[in-house]
Order: structure tokens, then sequence, then C-alpha cells
């Protein structure tokens, strides 16, 4: 029930994600297909990277609330081979927590949602 997410967004700016599915991988998968168009806020427009991760963060929860996104979460269902839910939502029974890392020139911008976590290292060294 994982996605990880590799987009290129220009020669110096690289978008990683890993997406730790609850109760199916509907919501990975949706959150891995639709981050990197959301990422192109006002925010990472103006090179705000903090702001802009929160602000993805906070759209990406609110689309999944929605008709566009509920209508996208059966879709996934479906296509996973699974049977959709009945007389309830998708997005209240699957979601999934979010690890990110944006990568702007040598500076990283993380971002987490859950209880995932990331952690960097050198030669096996914790930084």
């Amino acid at each position: 029930e994982d996605a990880i997410l590799f987009h290129r967004i220009n020669k110096d700016i690289f978008l990683f994600g890993v997406f730790d599915g609850h109760g199916g991988i509907e919501a990975p998968n949706f959150v891995q297909g639709v981050s990197p168009g959301t990422l192109a806020n006002e925010a990472f427009k103006k090179q705000q990277y903090p702001q802009a991760l929160e602000e993805t963060f906070k759209e990406l929860d609110t689309l999944l609330q929605s008709e566009r996104g509920e209508e996208i979460l059966r879709n996934l269902t479906i296509e996973n081979g699974l049977q959709p839910f009945e007389n309830s939502k998708v997005a209240d029974s699957v979601g999934c927590t979010a690890n990110v890392i944006l990568m702007v020139g040598k500076t990283l911008y993380i971002a987490n949602a859950g209880d995932s976590r990331s952690a960097l290292s050198r030669k096996g060294e914790l930084l």
C-alpha cells in the first residue's frame, strides 16, 4: 500500500515522495499522481518553498474530501480490482502518510504528514 514519487521539475529542482497507504493503495496513488501539479502554487513560484509544501499538503487534503477527489479515488479503487465502498465516501475509509523532499539545488526542504519521518545520514552517521 505504498507509492513513491520522483519528479524533475527543472534542471535544479526535484520532488521526491514516499506515501504509506492506510486502508488501500488508492490514497497513495492519488497523492503520487496529483502532487507535482499541486506544488505549482503561488508560493512555489515566489520560491517560498516551505510555504509551498505546506499549501500543497492542505490542498491535497481538501481535494481528497471533494467530489472530484472522490471520483478519482473510486476510479483508483476499481482499477486496483477492488469493490468501491457502498454508500460511503472512499476518502472516509482510506488515507496515507506523506514524506516529501523538495530538492532545490543542494538545499533540501522536507515535509511530512502522519507518522512518516526523514533522516539524513552520511556514511551511516545521522546528521
